[in-house]
């Protein structure tokens, strides 16, 4: 370990020059990072099995499903139940979903009613789904007093606005938690907004001293 080594590390430091001791620093910094890192690893090798709180029956909830017989959101929502319980027990502190892409085909809708019901169907049962979830992270308390979705700053974007036409303009985003100011807002900009400017929005409003995100260099006024 690094402290079986840290006299020894010291002397060096008192030899290099200044921009090498920063680099001695960092390196050192890394491995002492690695070491707790696999310390609470191995900590969580021997703890007991955590107790969500329901049973197995009880962990996943059918909703309505409007892709084509394919239990999609179901298999979404037990994936934010899995993000849910790592954030709470500090599992982990990063998440991130992929949407699959199953509403491909009924994008291209030429304007026919059938498609069109479909993608409605889809966005209804995706917002659904992530209401219950912010909802579920809101009703969580942690032990600092405030709820998990304080402690959580969650980000739910499209990759497109129009996957008809696959453009760009009028991309739907959702922002929620992270102790934002200013929460229950629908806002559509009048001038074209890059997505990059809300993730680097995200970034710094983490503490992030990020300057650019792609080709943004400025952030969106929503916190």
């Amino acid at each position: 370990t690094l402290d079986l080594c840290l006299n020894e590390a010291k002397a060096l430091s008192r030899q290099v020059s200044t921009s090498d001791r920063r680099r001695l620093d960092d390196y050192f910094n890394s491995v002492r990072e690695t070491e707790q890192l696999v310390q609470k690893e191995m900590r969580f090798l021997h703890a007991p099995p955590i107790d969500p709180g329901m049973t197995k029956e009880q962990f996943v909830t059918s909703a309505g499903d409007h892709t084509e017989g394919e239990k999609y959101f179901t298999y979404l929502r037990s994936q934010m139940k899995f993000v849910e319980l790592a954030f709470k027990f500090d599992l982990t502190r990063v998440a991130y979903l992929w949407e699959h892409g199953r509403m491909h085909g009924a994008t291209h809708h030429g304007n026919r009613e059938g498609s069109l019901n479909q993608l409605k169907g889809y966005a209804v049962d995706t917002v659904s789904t992530i209401a219950d979830c912010l909802t579920a992270f809101k009703k969580t308390k942690m032990p600092g007093g405030g709820s998990l979705l304080d402690e959580t700053l969650f980000v739910w974007a499209a990759a497109l606005g129009s996957a008809a036409g696959h453009t760009g303009r009028n991309a739907p985003a959702i922002l929620a938690g992270g102790r934002l100011k200013h929460h229950g807002r629908y806002v559509h900009f009048d001038e074209l907004q890059p997505l990059p400017k809300l993730h680097l929005t995200v970034l710094q409003h983490l503490g992030v001293p990020a300057e650019n995100f792609s080709d943004s260099t400025s952030t969106l006024t929503l916190v």
